[in-house]
């Protein structure tokens, strides 16, 4: 699938909230931003900001009210350092969504390739409420200050 294309995942409003785990493997230090962006893309928030200095394996619950999540967008943006001597290296991304014990993908989204050069990969999914449940189930969204 390419990287361009938004990729639909569904998911149960009723149900535990969204999670999301990455996985950056590389030699080389690497920072990334997760974000949150209305159904018309508007960018909402900065979810997570991070990098592999402390390992390669993140994990974050999404922040977001789950009966709010219905055709919202989940952007990242990786920055990978190039290799000092230029030489071509290889790195991988691997994110996967949850929701209690269940993945929301039959597989996870996997970005590879190699570089000589600084990296920047960027990405968005699109997150859908499961159309299986009746609307009048779902649940209106209560904001929450947070002071």
């Amino acid at each position: 699938m390419p990287n361009r294309e938004i990729r639909e995942v569904c998911f149960d409003p009723l149900s535990e909230p969204v999670c999301l785990s990455l996985n950056l493997k590389t030699d080389y230090p690497s920072t990334y931003q997760i974000t949150s962006h209305d159904c018309s893309g508007t960018f909402q928030g900065t979810l997570m900001i991070g990098n592999n200095i402390s390992g390669p394996t993140d994990i974050i619950t999404l922040p977001i009210c789950t009966s709010a999540l219905d055709q919202q967008h989940i952007g990242w943006h990786f920055t990978i350092a190039a290799p000092s001597d230029r030489k071509k290296v290889t790195y991988s991304i691997e994110i996967n969504l949850s929701q209690g014990h269940q993945l929301l993908t039959p597989e996870p989204i996997y970005i590879c390739g190699h570089h000589e050069i600084e990296k920047v990969v960027i990405g968005f999914i699109k997150l859908v409420a499961d159309q299986s449940l009746p609307e009048s189930h779902i649940l209106p969204f209560a904001a929450e200050n947070s002071a």
